[in-house]
C-alpha cells in the first residue's frame, strides 16, 4: 500500500472526495470529553465514575458501572450522572472531531459535549443551515436524512434525555436491543 506522500495529485483527490463525503462513522469514548468542563470542572472519565459511584454506595470497586448505576435512587442518579455530565464548555478534543464532518458519530458518553460543540461550530457558519440529529440508544433506527451534516447516536443514554434511563454495560444494552428488535 503506498504512503500518502506517494500518492498523485489525483488520487489525493480522490482521497480527499471521500473523506468529505460524509461517508464516514466515528465511535468515541470517555476520553473524548475528559478535557471538557462541566458543573463541576473537568468531565470524569468511565472509570472515574465507577470509582465515585462504588464509593458512595460502599460496594466493592470491583462491581462494574452497570451494576453501582442499578443501585441508586432518582436523586442519586440526578447527582451523580446526569448533573454532572451537562456540559458548560466543550474541550478541545471533541471541538477537533466535530469539524470533521462525519455521517455519524457513535458515543459511549452520556455528557452532550458533542452537542455543544457541534452547535458552536454551526453558529459560526452563519451562511449554511446545517442540522444535526441527536438519538438515544433506545431510539428506532432510521436512514437520517442526507440533509443532516451530523448525526450522534448515544449508546448509553444521554443527559439531556435523562428521564429514559442509562446503560453501562455491553450485556444490558445487547438485552436492550434485542427486545426492541425482537419484543415479547
Amino acid at each position: 500500500m503506498p504512503k500518502f506522500e506517494d500518492l498523485s495529485s489525483d488520487q489525493i483527490e480522490l482521497v480527499k472526495a471521500s473523506l468529505w463525503s460524509r461517508q464516514y462513522y466515528l465511535l468515541t469514548g470517555s476520553g473524548i470529553s475528559l478535557d471538557s468542563n462541566g458543573p463541576s470542572g473537568e468531565m470524569k472519565s468511565s472509570a472515574d465514575l465507577k470509582t465515585t459511584l462504588c464509593d458512595h454506595l460502599k460496594i466493592p470497586s470491583s462491581r462494574s458501572l452497570q451494576q453501582a448505576y442499578s443501585l441508586l435512587n432518582g436523586n442519586e442518579i440526578s447527582a451523580y450522572i446526569t448533573d454532572p455530565y451537562k456540559c458548560i464548555s466543550p474541550g478541545g478534543t471533541v471541538t477537533k472531531l466535530v469539524n470533521y464532518p462525519w455521517k455519524r458519530i457513535f458515543t459511549l458518553n452520556v455528557d452532550d459535549c458533542l452537542e455543544e460543540a457541534i452547535s458552536k461550530l454551526l453558529s459560526q457558519q452563519v451562511d449554511l443551515k446545517k442540522q444535526f440529529e441527536i438519538k438515544n440508544y433506545l431510539d428506532d433506527f432510521s436512514d437520517f436524512s442526507p440533509l443532516n451534516v451530523q448525526s450522534v447516536i448515544h449508546l448509553h443514554g444521554l443527559v439531556k434525555q435523562a428521564e429514559r434511563g442509562y446503560i453501562f454495560s455491553h450485556s444490558e444494552y445487547a438485552k436492550n436491543i434485542a427486545r426492541l428488535i425482537c419484543p415479547l
